[in-house]
């Protein structure tokens, strides 16, 4: 296997480890699925992220939208119009 060095400034190296970190990568693993990606899909950027990202208010909304909680059900889009009308 050849080997690549990256230079990276060392706080968004520390960044960079801790974020693969949380998502249970090292930094080799990031840069590898990065470099496999491109040459698959021939394209950049693709993204990987953590829920740590979102604030509280945010995951809960996601978790109300995921549960169906709160929804409320229309017999057809007429209905829907209709209460959107009264607001």
């Amino acid at each position: 296997m050849n080997q690549t060095t990256i230079r990276l400034e060392p706080n968004l190296k520390k960044d960079f480890a801790n974020v693969c970190d949380d998502m249970g990568l090292s930094i080799s693993s990031a840069i590898t699925i990065f470099a496999k990606t491109v040459v698959r899909e021939r394209r950049i950027p693709f993204e990987i992220s953590t829920s740590k990202n979102f604030n509280a208010t945010t995951i809960a909304a996601i978790e109300e939208i995921e549960s169906g909680k709160g929804l409320k059900r229309f017999k057809n889009p007429d209905e829907l119009f209709e209460e959107l009308e009264e607001k």
